[in-house]
């Protein structure tokens, strides 16, 4: 691809036109992608020592917005750009990196640890807030979730009190439920399902699954497509930050991690519409899996069940942490979503619904 054609696109100085045509290219080169990633990361990095910058110099006045273009002080980040965008491929082929992740030592997964039970680590706050794309484009969440979150959160429905609610966690109910299938090919599988929103009309629902073939160390990377959607949340993970990216952690083969984007905006715009980019980068910057997420305007009563019952377990595990009282008419709405589905999983999930109902007496 021309160097500064994908300076441009990252930079935002191209046409719409212009912008689809090099995301056609970018969706058939791992080459490419991998430069593109680095020069992002670059380039966001800059930009927050440039608006640092302003501030410092020109205290608390809020500056017009630099034309990056032409701004003389960002011509220097387009050169420093074009010098990494150049040296990306020279450096992945003298590193002989392939797209494949290498052989690792295992390392036990973090935990806490007392009187030799692990526990799940306690986390505080509700659902987070919604996070604009204009102020920050890439997301990410831990590849890893413990395996005692589970139990902790079954304990603390059943505790039925106030002060037991923040040991629930949204992300380890969503991923025991989950049972989707990936069957793309490779180090790691990547798979999606969009479906509008059942308690918000403004947003839609993403589920994105990774199923990881062979041991890696790894990071994720969601990059959300401006114009496509304005802003996001990240279900669960209350005490991280959603909007910033998540350390490179070791994977054991077989692992599957689920999960769950709501986002606004996207509604509004024809389908078919590209939401975001999601991507598996290794501790040595290699790209080992990559995939769209498209949104074909499907709603919530036409997703598959599986689906149903991920966000009704997220739903339920918002529920219990929010303060306040719980609505009869809530639960009774994620029962309904429950009975799309059918096995033990069903079940089980059915009866934590019914659960939080007695300990609510409701």
């Amino acid at each position: 691809m021309n160097e500064n054609d994908l300076t441009n696109y990252v930079l935002g100085e191209v046409t719409p036109e212009k912008s689809r045509e090099i995301q056609d290219a970018l969706s058939t080169s791992e080459e490419d992608q991998v430069s593109e990633v680095e020069l992002r990361s670059l380039t966001e990095r800059l930009r927050a020592e440039y608006r640092e910058e302003l501030e410092h110099t020109q205290g608390n006045a809020s500056p017009a917005k630099p034309r990056i273009w032409l701004d003389p002080d960002w011509m220097s980040i387009r050169a420093v750009a074009l010098i990494l965008i150049c040296a990306v491929p020279i450096i992945l082929a003298i590193s002989g990196l392939s797209h494949r992740a290498a052989p690792v030592t295992s390392r036990p997964e973090p935990a806490l640890e007392m009187e030799g039970e692990e526990i799940a680590p306690e986390v505080s706050g509700n659902s987070r807030e919604f996070i604009a794309v204009g102020s920050q484009r890439t997301s990410s969440f831990p590849l890893l979730v413990p395996s005692r979150s589970y139990e902790e959160a079954k304990k603390a429905i059943g505790a039925g009190d106030g002060a037991a609610r923040s040991k629930v966690r949204v992300e380890a109910l969503i991923n025991h439920f989950q049972d989707a299938v990936v069957t793309d090919d490779g180090v790691v599988g990547i798979a999606s399902e969009v479906a509008s929103c059942p308690w918000s009309a403004d947003s839609q629902l993403v589920r994105v699954t990774l199923s990881f073939r062979e041991q890696a160390q790894a990071r994720v990377e969601v990059k959300f497509i401006e114009g496509a959607v304005d802003s996001y949340r990240l279900l669960g993970y209350e005490g991280g930050d959603g909007g910033s990216l998540a350390e490179v952690e070791e994977v054991p083969a077989g692992d599957v991690v689920t999960a769950i984007y709501e986002v606004r905006g996207a509604s509004a715009k024809p389908v078919p519409r590209q939401l975001m980019i999601v991507s598996i980068i290794s501790s040595k910057q290699q790209l080992l899996a990559s995939s769209e997420v498209v949104d074909h305007g499907e709603k919530f009563t036409e997703a598959t069940s599986n689906f149903h019952l991920v966000v009704a377990a997220a739903r339920l595990g918002m529920i219990v942490r929010e303060e306040g009282p719980v609505s009869a008419g809530d639960l009774d709405q994620i029962h309904s979503w429950i009975s799309t589905s059918a096995g033990d999983k069903q079940q089980e999930l059915d009866q934590l619904v019914t659960k939080v109902k007695a300990t609510a007496r409701l």
